[in-house]
């Protein structure tokens, strides 16, 4: 099962309810202007709502694994691809070893 928990590392104990945790990251003058285009807000108020938030450092050390969303989108797809096949792998060692 994948969960999708925009805010995890904020909502407290969520390393027991995960197996593994993936952050998307772009550095945070990439996200914040795409927040800005995306909502039609100013800078003032992205950085406000980003401070309420866990920092980037924060949520990077909370994840197991990282895509980089700096790019294009096939960029993104081709490791979102890789980081499937390596899920895959590691569900069918699970599998054996429990088997």
């Amino acid at each position: 099962m994948i969960l999708a928990v925009p805010l995890l590392v904020e909502s407290g104990a969520y390393r027991e309810r995960c197996h593994r945790i993936v952050a998307v990251d772009c550095p945070e003058d990439l996200q914040i202007s795409r927040v800005m285009a995306r909502n039609g807000i100013g800078e003032g108020e992205v950085r406000a709502i980003l401070a309420t938030q866990a920092s980037r450092a924060e949520r990077l050390a909370a994840a197991d694994d990282v895509l980089a969303n700096d790019g294009d989108l096939p960029h993104l797809d081709g490791q979102v691809a890789e980081l499937h096949r390596k899920y895959l792998r590691l569900l069918s060692q699970i599998a054996n070893a429990t088997s």
